[in-house]
């Protein structure tokens, strides 16, 4: 499915992927994303497997075919197609020399297209944990995903976890400062600058 700016929130399967597709547009919006896709990739990580045997018949013989593994897919969430500006900025093409890794960009890519899998904070019904498996298998096969979280999750101490959460380390998008439903002004409690904030910072 194409992109588009603030599709309803039924969209998406997450309030992480929602708040994703926002910060997306804001990029498209900037100039910095030409366009970006939603669960617009279905990667084959296993063909099944079956072993053959020959069934007995009162006169004959069948050949019979039993599965033993299932085949395995995986679905990325995003794919963003960056405009040439962003690199260097938001993102760094694989295999690209790195001078320092401490100014590295935020995002990884092959050829200008960043592929990413939104997943909370906290890894609910282990399903953080079967991605990352999917993610190094695909790896193996020459496409590189990069597992994201985009709202940090903040402790009653105020800590910040993960401390390189996409809102906290780059920019909220502007629709992320007023509420999903109401549309009041959002109550956000870590540090955090919106695009064109950042981008006056950079600037300085």
């Amino acid at each position: 499915m194409k992109g588009f700016n603030h599709e309803p929130r039924e969209f998406f399967k997450s309030d992480g992927e929602n708040y994703f597709g926002w910060f997306l547009d804001d990029l498209m919006d900037y100039g910095y994303v030409d366009d970006w896709l939603y669960e617009s990739e279905i990667f084959v990580l296993s063909e099944p497997y079956k072993i053959s045997w020959t069934k007995q018949l009162k006169t004959k013989t069948k050949d019979m075919k039993m599965s033993v593994l299932e085949k395995v897919t995986y679905e990325p969430d995003f794919k963003i197609i960056w405009n040439k500006k962003a690199k260097g900025i938001f993102y760094h093409d694989i295999g690209d020399e790195i001078n320092d890794p401490k100014t590295m960009p935020y995002f990884f890519a092959q050829d200008g297209i960043t592929r990413i899998e939104v997943k909370p904070p906290h890894d609910f019904q282990n399903k953080t944990a079967q991605a990352k498996i999917k993610i190094k298998w695909l790896r193996t096969l020459g496409t590189f995903v990069q597992l994201a979280i985009v709202v940090p999750k903040v402790s009653k101490g105020g800590n910040v976890s993960p401390k390189n959460g996409i809102f906290n380390s780059l920019f909220v998008p502007e629709r992320y400062l007023y509420t999903d439903k109401s549309g009041a002004l959002r109550k956000i409690n870590f540090k955090f600058k919106t695009l064109r904030e950042w981008e006056d910072t950079r600037k300085q």
